[in-house]
């Protein structure tokens, strides 16, 4: 597998990304590549040692990798202090027509893979709202926000937890501003479990929602009606089956 640093611009911060291709000496064809974009799961970066191996298996397999970095993680340009799914989202679009502007790229055969709460949820919205993305995989998204979060709490905790959202809404009316809280520590409750995988300060806009399929309780809701979930290596060829099959 080969890789490269690339960049493109999303809305004017220059996002970084890694191209990764199939070796020269693996046999594949030399023509267009059929081409996958893949942003993080939660508080994630392109770079990410876990990614590795599922790269390994698409490029082994003659596709072409796009994963970037969102705005403001990582080696893109962005506001260090937002998380902002309008923005990953708005990233991933711009991502594809950053793939449809490579000569060695199949523009009629892209598709998107996510892996993780954010990562797979992101994979389905941008299924949803980029008709040029031909396929989607989403390996353990977190679909319904609201319930995730719910079942992390005691029933007064997740009330109390509702009031703070609707006093953040109110403020960011009344006051043009709200809240910037801990994406582990105030999001997620903090169990022993998840405070020994804490390895970031970045914050979190306050959003809310009480009913519907949400991909997570954030700054911008966006509803879905379906989730994808697909596990480990099934999901690796599922992916490879339904790009194979996407007309060149």
């Amino acid at each position: 597998m080969r890789t490269e640093e690339v960049s493109y611009y999303s809305e004017g911060a220059r996002i970084s990304a890694l191209w990764r291709t199939p070796d020269a000496q693996a046999g594949h064809s030399t023509g267009k590549l059929k081409a996958i974009i893949q942003g993080p799961g939660w508080l994630g970066l392109r770079d990410a040692k876990l990614y590795v191996r599922y790269h390994e298996a698409l490029t082994a397999a003659g596709f072409g990798v796009l994963i970037i970095d969102y705005r403001g993680f990582g080696a893109s340009e962005g506001d260090r202090g937002r998380l902002s799914p309008r923005d990953q989202l708005q990233d991933l679009v711009n991502g594809v027509t950053y793939l449809t502007t490579r000569a060695d790229v199949d523009a009629d055969a892209i598709g998107v893979f996510g892996s993780g709460g954010t990562g797979g949820g992101n994979a389905v919205l941008l299924a949803a709202v980029d008709p040029r993305v031909r396929v989607a995989v989403s390996q353990l998204p977190v679909a319904d926000g609201a319930d995730w979060l719910h079942r992390m709490r005691a029933e007064h905790e997740w009330l109390s937890f509702l009031q703070m959202l609707d006093e953040d809404r109110r403020d960011r009316v009344t006051l043009g501003k709200g809240r910037l809280v801990h994406p582990r520590e105030e999001i997620m409750v903090p169990t022993p479990e998840r405070k020994a995988t804490i390895d970031s300060m970045s914050l979190f806009f306050f959003g809310s929602t009480r009913s519907g399929a949400i991909v997570c309780v954030r700054n911008t809701i966006v509803r879905v009606v379906m989730s994808i979930d697909c596990a480990g290596s099934s999901s690796m060829t599922r992916l490879r089956n339904l790009c194979s099959s996407v007309s060149t």
